[in-house]
C-alpha cells in the first residue's frame, strides 16, 4: 500500500485479520512508493517466488502499473476507485467485477 506502513498493518488487522497474510507492507521511508515495483518485489522475495509467478491485484492504475513494472500478472478490480477503461489502459491483464473471479485467474495463470 502507499498508505503509511503502521496504518496499513492496523487496517488489515482490524478489517481482515493479519493471520491470512505472510507479508503486509505499507509505505516506508526506505522504499519507493508505487508505481515503483520495489515493494511488490520485496514481497516476492519474502515468500521466495519469482515476480513472474505472482499476481498483483489492485483497484487503481497505479496498482496496475506497479504490477506491470514488477513483471507480474495484473488484475484490476472494479469494486474500487477506477473504471475498467483506466485499468485496461494501465496494462491490466484481467479486469474483474467480483472477488470470486480471482481464484479462476490464479488457477489459469498457475497452469502456464
Amino acid at each position: 500500500s502507499n498508505k503509511p506502513h503502521n496504518f496499513t498493518e492496523l487496517c488489515v488487522e482490524s478489517l481482515i485479520g493479519n493471520e491470512h497474510f505472510i507479508s503486509i507492507l505499507g509505505q516506508r521511508d526506505n522504499v519507493k512508493k508505487k508505481p515503483s515495483p520495489d515493494g511488490a518485489i520485496e514481497i516476492c522475495n519474502d515468500v521466495n517466488i519469482d515476480p513472474s509467478d505472482a499476481v498483483f491485484i489492485g483497484d487503481t492504475n497505479v496498482d496496475i502499473l506497479t504490477g506491470v513494472a514488477a513483471g507480474m500478472t495484473t488484475v484490476g478490480v472494479l469494486w474500487g476507485f477506477r473504471k475498467e477503461e483506466e485499468l485496461r489502459e494501465a496494462g491490466a491483464d484481467y479486469v474483474i467485477s467480483h472477488p470470486d473471479q480471482i481464484l479462476d485467474i490464479i488457477l489459469r495463470t498457475s497452469s502456464r
